[in-house]
């Protein structure tokens, strides 16, 4: 679509800039059968022509005027393009920033959702299965001793180890 702009005002310059020469008779002729054709020659047999008045050819001082008008079109119509081309970037820019924003705000929530399901999980666990109630000691504290039984001094040493029979 641009091209096609830009060649449409470059084609509207060059048919005020070409040169017209001498203004030329031109006839309109009507045939029998209603056709109609213009000519710069007389109508033929069975027609019926009439003069059509044309413009005087441009002077020289229009033709300049109509150079730089056309000149000037093409400037403006380069600024425009310019102009339309930055700020279609500047959107595409835009555009590019909220959707990188966007994806982050989502990655963000997903993190978050995952750690409140992970929060979650670890607090239904702990109400499922408690954990020890007893506190824990890595060193048990130290036992009293036992008491021992009186020791029968009238027994021989090696029979001390066995019950006495009674």
């Amino acid at each position: 679509m641009r091209g096609s702009r830009k060649s449409g005002w470059v084609l509207a310059a060059v048919c005020l800039l070409a040169p017209v020469g001498q203004a030329w008779a031109v006839n309109k002729c009507v045939g029998a059968d209603g056709r109609v054709t213009y000519t710069d020659g007389p109508c033929g047999d069975g027609s019926q022509g009439a003069r059509v008045n044309t413009l005087p050819p441009p002077s020289v001082r229009d033709q300049i005027e109509a150079r730089r008008r056309a000149e000037q079109m093409v400037q403006d119509v380069n600024r425009i393009e310019t102009r339309q081309a930055y700020e279609a970037a500047e959107r595409r820019r835009r555009v590019e920033m909220e959707q990188a924003a966007e994806a982050e705000q989502q990655r963000r929530a997903q993190r978050e959702a995952q750690r409140q399901a992970a929060q979650e999980e670890s607090q239904r666990l702990l109400v499922i299965r408690p954990g020890p109630l007893v506190p824990y000691h890595p060193h048990p504290a130290p036992q009293p001793p036992k008491p021992t039984k009186p020791v029968d001094e009238t027994r021989s040493a090696q029979m001390r180890g066995y019950p006495p029979i009674r």
